[in-house]
């Protein structure tokens, strides 16, 4: 933090300013010019902010030099760092495929999905099982008695199992089920009780932003995570109609944090599927996330149904090409 004060501040005025400095715990330095006085406050400024010292008398402004977020932060950590799933690596230079659904409606079709994904080599099994809108009218998923049974299933098929929680209930449920990864949607970013919760606990996270989500409250709900003891966190740009392949490179320069890349939404086409998922990649995204196109989004076509699934199977084999290393 940089206090500059006004030509015209007085000796007792930068006093007071460096008094409220060593009562924040950090120490001084002040640099005196030929108009202005620049004090410096040295150490860990993040418990203080501009506008304590903005309001002081003698004070014309106060600079944060220090980001706000510092354990997701490249000035920390200069060089990238992987998470580890379950035996596997996220940001390891070989982007990764992580497949799913944004709803699951029924036991029978959490079984279709798991033996569809195994039998096309995926490594991940996605599955969202809370519906997040708050009418009641429409399918609200599985819910807590498919967590244990994802569970089951991704360990049956050798397969790492992924799904979004929104409470603290969810999250005991899906330790209870030892679930692989705990994915959190964006309006959880705001959610500071459920993203300390998610801090304590040893399971690495998706963190998932959109085209709307400020860069700073993206990184911030991750350092709150962070400050729990979990720094195995990647971030996930959502895909929206809008699709800024930018966001990708704006975050790895912010964060040594793996990122990866929704690159579909609702009625999205195949094809253009996978040229943004060639964008995403091209701008360094460490892996995508893909939803099954038409699943989920309308209450009459709600079923995992052979349509769906041949969809699917079209599509995986040629993301998987895109993702996999190349030939030495």
């Amino acid at each position: 933090m940089i206090i500059v004060m006004t030509p015209q501040a007085t000796s007792v005025q930068v006093d007071a300013v460096i008094a409220r400095i060593r009562a924040a715990g950090l120490s001084e330095h002040v640099s005196r010019g030929v108009e202005r006085t620049l004090i410096g406050a040295v150490g860990d400024e993040r418990p203080l902010s501009a506008e304590q010292f903005a309001s002081l008398p003698g004070v014309e402004r106060a600079i944060r030099v220090m980001k706000p977020y510092r354990l997701v932060s490249r000035d920390t950590h200069p060089d990238r760092q992987p998470v580890r799933v379950r035996g596997k690596t996220i940001g390891s230079g070989v982007p990764v495929l992580l497949p799913g659904v944004p709803l699951i409606g029924s036991e029978a079709d959490l079984e279709r999905l798991a033996g569809t994904l195994a039998g096309l080599g995926s490594h991940y099994l996605r599955a969202g099982l809370f519906r997040s809108v708050a009418n009641p009218w429409h399918d609200q998923g599985l819910g807590m008695p498919g967590v244990e049974r994802l569970g089951e299933l991704a360990r049956a098929h050798g397969l790492t199992s992924v799904t979004t929680i929104a409470d603290t209930r969810q999250l005991e449920e899906c330790l209870q089920a030892d679930i692989d990864m705990l994915e959190l949607a964006p309006g959880v970013l705001y959610n500071p009780v459920l993203l300390r919760e998610t801090g304590h606990v040893n399971k690495p996270v998706l963190l998932r932003g959109c085209e709307t989500t400020p860069l700073t409250d993206w990184l911030m709900a991750a350092e709150q995570i962070a400050s729990g003891g979990n720094h195995s966190i990647v971030f996930c740009l959502g895909g929206a109609e809008r699709f800024d392949v930018s966001a990708i490179a704006r975050l790895q320069r912010e964060t040594h944090l793996p990122v990866v890349c929704e690159p579909d939404f609702p009625g999205i086409r195949q094809d253009q599927v996978m040229a943004q998922s060639l964008a995403a990649l091209a701008a360094g995204a460490d892996g995508l996330v893909v939803h099954l196109q038409g699943y989920g989004t309308d209450e009459a076509d709600n079923a995992l149904d052979e349509p769906h699934l041949s969809r699917l199977s079209r599509l995986l084999p040629d993301l998987y090409a895109l993702t996999r290393p190349p030939a030495a």
